[in-house]
């Protein structure tokens, strides 16, 4: 969870993690007095997926990012380490009329409105992106991805008018070859 640059501080919060897979963020945390009010979601059933995975049922839910079912103004922080956008970079339907980049940027913009609904005022989203670097070969689902976010924070910006903020954190090369520059992308509700 460096990549969302969480302060001991922040972890005192009610904090909700979004496709939180096994919740072992959430486990950690308690298991090690960092924080005791993580919350998890994700879409699929770990404990049934493997039989040795134990979820404190309290702090989950089996819950979808378009469907978070807690109240609103629920949470401090709302964190998407992997999820939220990078999940939808690869949904794409190539036979729909609308372009790549309008249909990712209609799943983010779901996902960041829910999770701003269950965000209290003054509280924040807080998830990585990660974005080619320049001169590495062309991603098309990546470039897409790109589109859409800039296009849906700018919506937030004007509409909700939520402050944005994205610092860059370091750069990598996977294994297929091409770099790409990791981003922290902060939301504030107002």
């Amino acid at each position: 969870m460096e990549d969302l640059d969480l302060t001991p501080e922040d972890l005192r919060k009610k904090i909700l993690d979004v496709g939180s897979g096994s919740s072992d963020f959430a486990r950690y945390a308690r298991e090690h007095n960092l924080g005791s009010e993580i919350y998890g979601i994700d879409e699929t059933n770990w404990e049934t997926l493997d039989g040795k995975i134990k979820i404190d049922k309290k702090h989950f839910a089996i819950a979808k990012a378009e469907a978070i079912p807690f109240d609103d103004n629920s949470f401090d922080l709302v964190v998407a380490h992997a999820s939220v956008p990078g999940a939808y970079a690869h949904t794409v339907d190539r036979r729909f009329k609308k372009p790549p980049w309008q249909q990712i940027g209609d799943k983010v913009i779901e996902n960041l409105l829910e999770m701003l609904r269950v965000t209290k005022p003054g509280g924040e989203i807080r998830f990585s992106h990660e974005r080619r670097a320049p001169g590495s070969p062309w991603d098309e689902d990546k470039e897409s991805l790109d589109m859409s976010l800039k296009a849906v924070l700018e919506d937030l910006k004007s509409e909700d008018h939520v402050t944005v903020e994205e610092v860059f954190q370091k750069s990598f090369t996977r294994d297929n070859g091409i770099s790409y520059n990791l981003y922290l992308i902060k939301i504030k509700k107002p």
